[in-house]
């Protein structure tokens, strides 16, 4: 048994006296130590390691990461850098980095270390998973009828002429785990209200597929049951298998089903069928479906990797429970343990296995067939949080890459089947959000109300799904129509710029009819029409969206050629057919020039070596030059990333296909020889001609797919060959070099006791290294520059366009850097890959972007905000239920109901205003808050100029000021326990302003709406926002009028602005006044404005103006020339 040692500095505990589980049934406790903060401090231990040996880390915030030797690496990469020899002894840091991922925490400091032996126990992975499941679920499974009193009661029976609802809970939980604290609050009660049966179905989720939970739900629920549905993460899958069973008996359809059976999955297919049959009879109805926090395509975090998914739950369990012992802490030890030791096998727990990304039945789930039904999604972003920041600085270091709750990618809580109906989310973002916190949090529980009672189609504070969050003006551009590029007229008086394209760089067509890149293909499993066995397929054109601003810039000066070629046919052939075009082009005895991006330059490549005659002569012309952007001369590593199913490339396609396995896609990509031109070529890489190597690759990628037949394999041998003898002797005279750029990039890989491991470089462009990419001869010399352009956007990139120009003419730049960038090939870049990205989009703009390796710009989801509750108040402002809003215009008195507030404020606003400190500019704003008193207070807001008040600028200015009001007075710690944060507001700018009542009513929401989501977004969860809106009025009519432009605004579906009445009464105040409508008196006194008009030649007065406001929006104005005597 071989074993490690490291060091550390801090004191050696009394595992006695440890309270990391002395008396654990399943581990002993071996070693424990107190690290210390610094090297000055404490003492310095050596600890031995034996292999079958577990560690744990526990850090200064309580986070506990358990697991075995080879985490030492995974938490700590630069604990092997801190060995000067092979004969030394690691160091143990004394903190967690977090590195540039972990959402601005850098560090956690690290407080016990633990070393523990396993006993001797049979139990394996699934019989602890089983043990561990009865004990969450406390032997309670089945459905279940829930009591106020939120307890669990065995069903009996549930009446039907009514909707029940349906709980169905998270993985690793119970009903009581996921949704026991909605028990004592305003959400409970009303559900308690609302229905008359609240059923709750305790399932296993790890021994057990969501299928088969759905199997026996319907075995249980009587017939004719209308439900609405509230899930709970992985419940939520139940409750899709559920829904896609309600509104079609078949529930999946024949290609989904087709798929299941050909991977194997016969238990899937025989649950369905069961399903079907109970259903067809049954006729069970879902009528709402709230999903919260579902990993609807799966979840990173089970990735390949169940000991990280366990790691994170046993965490965030115990966080809710408030320690890191007990006997469910000890068993979820116990299984991560024995996780490590069955290699992470996640087909071991069919419940777990259905969340993996690569899951098959994820793939049936979301196939792009359409059901009926509604769907509310819950979704949620952790942010930084100092009670879990180890543990935020571990998942995003280990896991996560985008947005996630701790245990679910946000954006793979969007997907699912797809609905006739848009899909209505709200979103929630904060330091308080985690994947257990929605049912607990305020602003999800009133979400859940909202989506459950609301009797409207469009929910308030909700949002409609559209893909990853892009604008608008970046959908539709892949369609059938403007997806191509294609220029090939010379008229012989301009050079000519040849444009060879990338892989899959270039359309295919078969008679008129596109294959690739053709997004509705993709979607409905049309990709293995690009088998080579089927004739008939030719290139037509390049992809527009990375090729025509560059072919478009350059045909101002030259007559562009693009030279599209099937990149799944060998390279030799497309060579023959460049070969033949480049003589024609020849002929107009003008300069060529050739702007190759990445696989084109391997084409050129072979052209060069294969086609020396007209190489020789196209070389010795006039003006030629060659530029290669990004060109895999001798390969690249990326490939071996595809075939491994690793690569966001073969993930996005998998994604896309619900009708085929990754494994029958890389099996599909094997056939293609211009595939396997890509792969790294010198004579010191492995030699992928062999069949071994490529044997060695598919068995430590743990996935099943087809190795090149030996006909492909002999043609690449013959080009790898041809490369290795001939290419150094090319002559690069007119050939230049564009390098790009990005943070990582494949460098290599090893197979670690049958693990396959990539290895990364930051000295790449994502798919190139500079290594690999840059011909030899070119290294270090004048013809080779550096971008910091990602690989796929080297060809349209336009702040590229001038320097290729420039080196297309000249042979030469100033644009671009010609010393190779400073890379601090670091630990999380130099040594193994542990993050491996995953695709759940679906959408066609963002799928295809990652196809071709083009970035995307996404506007990132803003957090959903609580809905603005409204009402309307007929009375004095004396006793208005939060501090008023009045404006100010610039030069203006304190008068109207500005004047009745100073009489409330003692007077305060008539002294700020004689000393001159006074709002009155836009955004100009006074706070007088007296909260404790029965005159709430007063806020001030800027109006300007009299005569230049706009909904604009009100909306401005009121924004301003709440904004400030929140920042004083919102702060959590200010309010009393369920004290709504509210403000009182008049028709400012309705009378002498000259707004309608409407778009006053509407530019001051729009201010505190924007006032609210500008503060959360700053410190979410730290305010508490503005959720009630008060209108007062003194008249009865005005109180009216205002009471129907709210009813307007709010039953608006196309309102930006989100509210809801709070009373659907105007309430009645002390000092309401009645009064005719007819009169038109006025509380302002009549104005009257002079300005004085300049005579800008005489520099004299010449003019003086008069303007006298009207009774409507609108001044008169009249002007008077002076006499000069």
């Amino acid at each position: 048994m071989s074993s490690r040692k490291i060091s550390l500095n801090g004191m050696k505990s009394g595992v006695e006296n440890s309270p990391f589980s002395p008396q654990s049934n399943f581990l002993t406790l071996k070693e424990s130590y107190i690290i210390s903060a610094s090297r000055a401090e404490g003492e310095r231990h050596e600890v031995e390691i034996d292999d079958d040996e577990n560690i744990e880390f526990v850090f200064d915030d309580g986070t506990s990461w358990f697991g075995n030797p080879a985490t030492l690496h995974e938490l700590f990469p630069e604990i092997d850098l801190s060995k000067r020899s092979v004969d030394d002894v690691a160091e143990l840091p004394f903190s967690l980095s977090g590195g540039t991922d972990s959402r601005s925490i850098k560090s956690a400091a690290l407080k016990v270390f633990n070393v523990f032996a396993k006993k001797a126990v049979k139990q394996g992975v699934k019989e602890l998973a089983e043990y561990l499941e009865k004990k969450l679920l406390d032997d309670q499974s089945g459905l279940y009828q829930v009591d106020a009193a939120f307890e669990l009661n065995k069903y009996k029976s549930v009446k039907t002429d009514s909707a029940n609802l349906l709980f169905l809970h998270g993985t690793g939980s119970s009903t009581k785990g996921s949704f026991s604290e909605l028990h004592g609050s305003d959400l409970w009660s009303e559900m308690n209200k609302v229905y008359k049966n609240i059923l709750a179905f305790q399932h296993e989720t790890f021994t057990k597929s969501p299928l088969q939970n759905v199997l026996e739900l319907v075995q249980q629920l009587p017939d004719n049951t209308v439900l609405h549905v509230i899930s709970h993460s992985r419940g939520g899958l139940v409750g899709e298998v559920l829904a896609r069973f309600c509104y079609d008996d078949n529930g999946f359809n024949e290609v989904g089903i087709d798929l299941l059976k050909r991977v194997g999955r016969k238990e899937d297919v025989v649950c369905i069928e069961a399903i079907k049959a109970i259903m067809s009879k049954k006729k069970i109805r879902v009528e709402r479906f709230i999903r919260v926090a579902c990993p609807a395509r799966g979840t990173s975090i089970l990735s390949k990797r169940l000991d990280f998914y366990f790691n994170v739950s046993m965490n965030l369990i115990s966080f809710a429970g408030g320690t890191l012992a007990g006997p469910v802490v000890d068993v979820f030890k116990a299984l991560i343990s024995a996780i490590l030791d069955s290699k992470n096998d996640v087909n071991i727990l069919p419940g777990l296995e259905a969340m993996c990304p690569s899951s098959p039945f994820l793939k049936v789930l979301n196939a792009p067939d359409m059901i009926k039904g509604n769907l509310a999604v819950i979704s949620g972003n952790a942010n930084y949080s100092l009670s879990l920041k180890a543990l935020v600085v571990i998942v995003s270091k280990l896991v996560f890459q985008n947005d996630n709750d701790f245990v679910v990618d946000t954006v793979s809580m969007y997907q699912g089947a797809k609905r006739e109906k848009p899909i209505q989310y709200f979103f929630d973002e904060g330091a308080e959000v985690n994947h257990f916190s929605y049912f607990k949090n305020t602003k999800t529980r009133q979400a859940i109300l909202t989506a459950l009672t609301s009797r409207d189609e469009k929910l308030l504070s909700f949002k409609e799904y559209t893909s990853s969050g892009l604008d608008e003006s970046q959908r539709g551009v892949f369609g059938f129509e403007g997806g191509a590029v294609f220029y090939d007229k010379v008229g012989g008086a301009k050079p000519i710029a040849i444009v060879l394209p990338g892989i899959m760089g270039s359309n295919l067509s078969k008679e008129g009819s596109g294959v690739w890149i053709n997004y509705l293909k993709l979607v409905s499993g049309g990709l293995t029409d690009l088998d080579p066995i089927k004739p008939g397929i030719k290139p037509t054109s390049l992809i527009k969206t990375s090729y025509k601003k560059l072919c478009t810039y350059l045909s101002d000066e030259y007559d562009v050629v693009t030279f599209p070629f099937d990149w799944r046919l060998s390279v030799s052939e497309s060579a023959k057919y460049l070969n033949d075009k480049i003589k024609f082009l020849l002929s107009y005895k003008q300069p060529i020039k050739i702007i190759a991006h990445s696989m084109g330059g391997v084409l050129v490549k072979e052209f060069i070596l294969n086609h020396g005659t007209t190489w020789n002569q196209l070389n010795k012309s006039s003006g030629f030059k060659l530029l290669m952007l990004g060109t895999p001369w001798m390969g690249s590593y990326r490939i071996p990333h595809v075939f491994a199913g690793r690569d966001g490339i073969i993930k996005q396609l998998s994604t896309l296909d619900f009708a085929h396995s990754t494994e029958e896609l890389i099996s599909l990509f094997t056939k293609f020889p211009g595939i396997l031109s890509l792969l790294p070529v010198r004579a010191v890489d492995r030699d992928y001609s062999k069949r071994e190597v490529w044997l060695e690759l598919q068995k430590s990628s743990q996935l099943v797919w087809n190795i090149p037949s030996k006909e492909v394999l002999a043609d690449f041998a013959k080009f790898r060959k041809n490369t290795i003898d001939n290419a150094g002797s090319i002559d690069f005279t007119n050939i230049r070099y564009i390098a790009g750029k990005d943070d990582t990039t494949q460098i290599g890989y090893e197979v670690v006791k049958g693990e396959l491991q990539f290895k990364l470089t930051g000295k790449g462009d994502q798919s190139v290294t500079w290594e690999l990419g840059i011909p030899e001869k070119m290294k270090n010399t004048s013809s080779l520059y550096y971008s910091n352009v990602t690989h796929g956007a080297l060809a349209c990139d336009e702040k590229l366009f001038p320097a290729i120009k420039q080196l297309i003419q000249t042979g030469t730049t100033d644009l671009l850097s010609r010393t190779e960038p400073v890379v601090n090939d670091n630990v999380n870049r130099s040594l193994v890959q542990t993050q491996h990205e995953e695709i759940f989009e679906t959408d066609e703009v963002s799928a295809i972007h990652k196809i071709l390796g083009l970035p995307l710009e996404s506007v990132k989801k803003k957090p959903s905000l609580p809905t603005l509750k409204v009402n309307v108040s007929n009375g004095d402002l004396m006793f208005s239920g939060y501090p008023v809003v009045v404006g100010h215009f610039s030069g203006d008195g304190i008068v109207s109901a500005e004047r009745v507030a100073d009489n409330y404020v003692k007077g305060e606003l008539s002294i700020k205003h004689a000393l001159g400190n006074y709002p009155g500019d836009i955004g100009s704003h006074q706070l007088l808050i007296r909260r404790e008193q029965e005159f709430k207070g007063i806020c001030v807001v800027g109006l300007g100029e009299v005569d230049k008040l706009s909904s604009q600028g009100l909306a401005t200015t009121i924004e301003k000021a709440m904004i400030q009001y929140l920042l004083d007075y919102g702060k959590k710690d200010q309010l009393s326990s369920g004290q709504i944060n509210g403000i009182s507001v008049l028709l400012i700018g309705t009378d002498y302003g000259g707004l309608s009542v409407d778009s006053s009513i509407r530019a001051m929401l729009l201010g505190i709406q924007n006032a609210n989501s500008k503060i959360e977004l700053i410190k979410p969860g730290q305010i508490n926002l503005i959720q009630h809106v008060e209108f007062i009025e003194l008249f009865e009519d005005r109180a009216l009028q205002c009471f129907y432009s709210l009813k307007k605004i709010m039953n608006s579906t196309a309102d930006e602005i989100q509210i809801e009445f709070r009373s659907t009464k105007i309430k009645k105040l002390l000092g309401c006044r009645k009064r005719l409508l007819m009169e038109s008196k006025s509380d302002w006194w009549q104005r009257l404005t002079v300005l004085s008009e300049n005579d800008s030649v005489k520099n004299t007065i010449n003019h003086l103006s008069f303007y006298t406001a009207t009774n409507g929006a609108r001044e008169e104005k009249k002007s008077f020339r002076i006499m000069r005597l």
